[in-house]
């Protein structure tokens, strides 16, 4: 079975972890090499990440006004036509048929 397509979305936006830039070498041999700290990388690309997902909060609410009233008139339906099927069937049962 072929994998979901939302899958491979998905694995597409995760961050992955960037090689660290190359240093470049000194022209001077005494110049001490300027290393970054480790722990730099992880914090921006948290903060690159929250950024990103604070965007995607921003969309906008879909209207579901219509469907809602759609939903609400079968649901009248559904239970004018249970009661009127309760009615007949004790109606029935009274009556002695069933």
């Amino acid at each position: 079975m072929p994998a979901r397509p939302s899958s491979s979305r998905r694995q597409q936006r995760r961050p992955r972890q960037r090689p660290a830039a190359p240093v470049p070498s000194p022209s001077v041999p005494d110049a001490p090499l300027e290393v970054p700290p480790a722990a730099d990388a992880p914090a921006v690309v948290a903060a690159s990440t929250r950024a990103r997902r604070a965007t995607r909060l921003a969309i906008e609410p879909v209207d579901y006004t219509a469907e809602h009233a759609i939903a609400r008139r079968d649901l009248t339906r559904i239970t004018l036509l249970s009661a009127v099927l309760v009615v007949a069937m004790l109606a029935l049962w009274l009556s002695g048929v069933i």
